[in-house]
C-alpha cells in the first residue's frame, strides 16, 4: 500500500460504537486503545470539514497512524461524495521511516483492524503524497 490509504466502511452513521468497540478491541491485543479527538488544532486541520470528533492511533512499533472519521460533516457535506454508502471513512498513514515499519506486517496490522469491524469496506483512494487527503480526492 502506498504512503496514505483511505478506506470506505459501509456502515450507518449510528455505526460508530460499534466500529470503535471492535477496533478497541482488536488493538488490545497490541496493549493499544484508540484517542478521540473533539476540539483543538488536531480537529481543525480537518477543514472545511467539520467534525464533531474523530478516532485515532499512532503505533509506532507498526509503523501506522490510523484515524476513524464520519464522511459527512456537522453541515452535511461528505468528504467522498461519491462513496455515501460509506458513513465511516478510515484514514491509515504507513511511516516508513518508523524504526517498526515492515511492509507486510504494517499493512496486515491495517487490514485485520478493519475486518475485526465486520463491516465491508474498500479502498478509496491510495497515494504517495504527503500532503493530507482533503474532500472528495477519492471520487
Amino acid at each position: 500500500m502506498k504512503h496514505q490509504v483511505l478506506f470506505g466502511i459501509k456502515c450507518s452513521y449510528k455505526d460508530e460504537k460499534n466500529i470503535l468497540k471492535a477496533i478497541k478491541g482488536y488493538l488490545a491485543q497490541f496493549n493499544r486503545t484508540t484517542s478521540t479527538v473533539n476540539k483543538g488544532s488536531m480537529l481543525d486541520a480537518r477543514l472545511p470539514y467539520r467534525i464533531k470528533q474523530f478516532h485515532w492511533n499512532l503505533n509506532k512499533e507498526k509503523g501506522t497512524w490510523f484515524e476513524l472519521f464520519p464522511n459527512q460533516d456537522l453541515d452535511n457535506k461528505y468528504f467522498s461524495e461519491n462513496h455515501k454508502e460509506c458513513a465511516w471513512l478510515a484514514l491509515a498513514l504507513f511511516h516508513y521511516d518508523f524504526q517498526g515499519y515492515d511492509e507486510k506486517e504494517s499493512e496486515k496490522f491495517i487490514v485485520a483492524m478493519l475486518d475485526s469491524t465486520g463491516f465491508a469496506y474498500e479502498i478509496l483512494l491510495e497515494t504517495d503524497n504527503k500532503e493530507r487527503i482533503k474532500g472528495d480526492a477519492a471520487s
